[in-house]
């Protein structure tokens, strides 16, 4: 009798019922905390303070459908036509105490593989910034240099707000020049 001969099928059998054993433990608690359920998809919806409605716009600014006209800060002209302007002024827009004028736009994932946890996602974004980003009209402030250079590194790819909303990576894009413009105007501003 050789009991020994055995011994390597047994071991793997022990590896086996091992290997599954954790894998099972380990679904069971991915499970649990929800990373495995695809259905639980969070929703980023922001708001806007006392919305108003537009109706169009002109070269002076947008035309609001209460008729008042709020012209968007450093923009000389506004554009003529413009999708992305419809697309971030159709939820309406708040006007903030200094002047800025926000938006709602979508954001959308276009390389999505599933696995994302994000539901809807609409966000708040100063419309002037958004137009300079995207080239839409004519400005009467310069960026810095920093922006521009920042701007030349980033071209080349789709920049653009379709019926989807915003893609991702030129939303992404865009947060960052919005900052930069932000800093920009915080430099130009008298100190006290």
């Amino acid at each position: 009798m050789k009991p020994l001969q055995y011994a390597p099928l047994r071991t793997a059998s022990v590896l086996f019922v091992g290997l599954v054993g954790s894998i099972l433990v380990v679904t069971s608690w991915m499970w649990s905390n929800g990373m495995l359920a695809r259905d639980q998809r969070v929703d980023v919806i922001e708001k806007l303070q006392e919305p108003a409605e537009v109706a169009g716009w002109d070269e002076r600014g947008l035309l609001l459908k209460d008729g008042r006209v709020v012209p968007l800060p450093e923009c000389l002209k506004m554009p003529s036509k413009s999708e992305a302007l419809s697309h971030l002024t159709k939820r309406g827009v708040e006007i903030t105490g200094d002047g800025r004028v926000i938006g709602l736009v979508r954001v959308w994932n276009s390389n999505s593989c599933g696995t994302c946890y994000r539901g809807e996602y609409i966000v708040r974004v100063d419309i002037a910034d958004a137009l300079f980003f995207l080239k839409d009209g004519e400005w009467a402030v310069p960026p810095s240099e920093r922006t521009n250079t920042f701007l030349e590194s980033r071209s080349g790819t789709s920049n653009q707000i379709t019926e989807l909303g915003w893609e991702t990576g030129s939303f992404r894009k865009f947060e960052l020049v919005g900052e930069l413009l932000a800093d920009d105007r915080s430099r130009r501003e008298p100190r006290n």
